[in-house]
């Protein structure tokens, strides 16, 4: 068995395991593109998303080294398309499958959303998958600051601190986002004051569980949010996730804490409910997200704004975030930033808050369109921009390894009494 991750999907903390081999079939482009033209409310023609689909079948072709002779000039119906991709595909060395996936990516930026992802595999298993570590990309290797008990990187031994240089020896550095991994994944890494290991860690079911929350000495409340799990989620012989997480709060803030922490450290995001809950909870009043939007066949601007019932006598608020903390945590640590003076520890996030929004193209295969977010009462837009931090705290291997997290105890710090 082996386990495809594709990096659409790595951010969502998820993997796709495929157990058939993708095959070639020109319907999903002319589903694609009838599925735009029905979703959009400002009108397209058949050629206008026909003829950026030929451009992008020859610079497909062309990067890879074949010659082809296609005039996209003339090309303006999908049967001429359909002709274009034939050619492509018996005079060219081109796989069908990458081919495919260029073409209708293509296709659905012509509707003028900056990224677009098409997953052409209807046969393919998503599942809730995790080798259990939280690690900093330090460019020729992954620093590991946390290993949730239970996952399959902690059965395996790997600890705080560890130093990952390569994966089933693949160095990090050379890491692209589209690996193919067996069920036993091989890490390579050199432990401070021990020196180079290699450790078997094997993929498990996300289990370790989205939040924790502990009484911190000093009376500060910590949550640490690993993911933000749809509320609605059920879990197994429990309350949904949405309960559970506002016990949890709840039940914290009776301690009537001296501050929070929220550690939304190499959180990747999730669902919008979720993300709005845990703002409106910290948060004096609403905030609104602004974006465009694809649904029941029309774009438009629309705001959403939240209201949930904040917390009883609310406290200051730190939020840890790092490079791994993307989307909703972003959304989060600004917005709470803007209403309620939240301060910011950590490392700078990469700014990767744009929505996705999925379209099914029928047969189990969805295109999913990226739509840009106004974050907070600024309405600020941080794409590719990021959050910054107000204090920026780094993570060192050796203290790590001694149970010292620099950016927690930089946190704490901020909310002990002045003396």
């Amino acid at each position: 068995m082996r386990v495809l991750l594709l990096g659409c999907l790595v951010l969502l903390g998820t993997a796709c395991r495929d157990e058939h081999e993708a095959r070639f079939d020109y319907t999903h482009v002319r589903t694609v593109i009838t599925t735009i033209q029905q979703h959009l409310v400002d009108p397209i023609s058949e050629a206008e998303l026909v003829m950026p689909a030929c451009d992008a079948v020859l610079a497909f072709v062309e990067g890879h080294g074949d010659s082809v002779e296609i005039r996209c000039e003339a090309v303006d119906t999908m049967d001429e398309l359909e002709t274009v991709f034939q050619s492509a595909i018996t005079k060219g060395r081109v796989d069908q499958s990458e081919l495919l996936i260029a073409t209708n990516v293509a296709i659905a930026r012509t509707t003028g959303h900056s990224h677009t992802v098409f997953i052409p595999f209807p046969d393919a298993e998503l599942q809730e998958r995790t080798l259990g570590f939280h690690k900093v990309n330090q460019g020729d290797s992954w620093l590991v600051w946390e290993v949730p008990t239970g996952t399959g990187a902690h059965l395996a031994g790997l600890r705080p601190g560890d130093v990952i240089g390569s994966v089933n020896g693949v160095a990090v550095k050379e890491w692209d986002g589209v690996q193919s991994l067996d069920e036993v994944v091989n890490l390579q890494l050199v432990r401070p004051n021990v020196g180079p290991l290699e450790i078997e860690v094997r993929w498990t079911e996300e289990s370790h569980g989205a939040i924790e929350t502990d009484l911190l000495p000093g009376s500060i409340a910590y949550a640490r949010i690993r993911a933000f799990v749809p509320m609605q989620k059920q879990e197994e012989d429990g309350p949904s996730f949405g309960v559970t997480l506002s016990k949890a709060i709840h039940d914290l803030n009776a301690n009537r804490p001296r501050g929070w922490i929220l550690d939304l450290r190499s959180n990747f995001g999730g669902a919008q409910d979720t993300c709005a809950f845990i703002t409106g909870l910290f948060a004096k009043s609403g905030y609104p997200i602004e974006r465009p939007f694809i649904s029941e066949g029309r774009s438009r601007a629309i705001a959403q704004t939240v209201w949930p019932q904040p917390l009883e006598d609310p406290r200051p608020v730190v939020i840890l975030v790092d490079e791994g903390s993307t989307s909703c945590s972003e959304i989060v640590a600004e917005s709470l930033r803007q209403s309620v003076g939240a301060v910011i520890v950590g490392t700078r996030t990469p700014g990767a808050v744009e929505l996705a929004i999925p379209i099914s193209v029928g047969d189990g295969t969805l295109l999913v369109t990226v739509a840009r977010v106004k974050i907070g009462p600024a309405a600020l837009d941080i794409e590719r921009i990021g959050v910054m931090p107000d204090h920026t705290v780094e993570l060192d291997a050796l203290e790590l390894s001694r149970g010292h997290d620099a950016q927690l105890e930089f946190a704490v710090s901020l909310l002990q009494p002045v003396p």
